[in-house]
């Protein structure tokens, strides 16, 4: 951002601490606020972002070759399940809701995952649980959840959320089959297992929380059940950004991460030698 002209104000706190800081001085400046996360009153700008995000879906669509660009669909190409990782929501809403909407009954199952100390979806799912039992009398027993998050915090920088983006909740709370958290641990082999593959990719610490899942649920019979995955499965993960931070990454994967990049560049540029 600083590249590009921008004065980045670093704040002491929290991702809804920098969030409402930022709310206030836009508000005290006239500034115009570019967030993905709604609140109340500030609903457009998200909306706008959410339906950005969905250009992803699209586009992975299109590839696989499941809808042309006429829109005509192909079942039997389309993917089975979807990984998206999810911060306050916004981008698994946008991916979530365009696959929803888009492709009805061939929808695939879709998999928002976060990380194990900031599973604000998770925790929002239990408390509606809850509120809905208490507005029904309290007959089933259904305990509040605790609203505590690991202490430790997470590298998943991106998704280190705590509370749900309202608008986006407003998608994922029916439109989302699972949500899964994964601890900090499977973001330096997954980050390996992206850069050494046969297309490199350069990932950030943030972009691989569910490519960690599907990794866990190879190994994982319960979980593999639990998600629907079998050898039919046509799974597709999405991984939504690159590095940020080149000595976490060379700490995570021992490389730096133009390296990656310019394998991969290597490896377009000899991809489209041979077409």
């Amino acid at each position: 951002m600083r590249a590009l002209g921008a004065d980045v104000v670093r704040v002491q706190g929290t991702y809804e601490e920098a969030c409402e800081q930022a709310y206030n001085d836009c508000k005290n400046n006239g500034w115009h606020l570019i967030q993905d996360g709604s609140s109340e009153g500030y609903e457009a700008i998200p909306k706008r972002i959410h339906s950005g995000y969905s250009l992803l879906a699209a586009e992975m669509l299109e590839q696989l070759g499941g809808m042309d660009g006429e829109g005509v669909i192909s079942p039997d190409k389309l993917p089975t399940h979807v990984l998206s990782n999810c911060g306050v929501g916004g981008l698994a809403a946008g991916l979530g809701g365009y696959l929803w909407d888009t492709l009805k009954e061939h929808r695939p199952r879709f998999i928002a995952v976060e990380p194990t100390n900031a599973d604000c979806c998770a925790i929002q799912t239990q408390r509606d649980v809850y509120e809905a039992d208490q507005a029904a009398g309290g007959t089933g027993n259904v305990k509040p959840p605790s609203g505590e998050f690991g202490a430790d915090g997470t590298i998943q920088v991106g998704l280190d959320c705590k509370e749900v983006s309202p608008l986006a909740w407003g998608v994922l709370k029916t439109g989302c089959n699972d949500f899964v958290a994964i601890g900090d641990e499977v973001c330096g082999p997954c980050l390996k297992l992206l850069a050494n593959g046969e297309t490199p990719i350069c990932a950030g610490e943030s972009a691989v929380a569910g490519l960690g899942v599907l990794l866990a649920a190879g190994q994982n019979p319960e979980l593999k059940a639990k998600l629907g995955l079998d050898e039919n499965s046509r799974v597709a993960v999405v991984i939504c950004e690159t590095a940020p931070n080149p000595p976490l990454y060379i700490k995570l994967t021992g490389e730096d991460p133009e390296d990656v990049k310019a394998r991969r560049a290597a490896k377009d540029a000899a991809t489209t030698v041979v077409a």
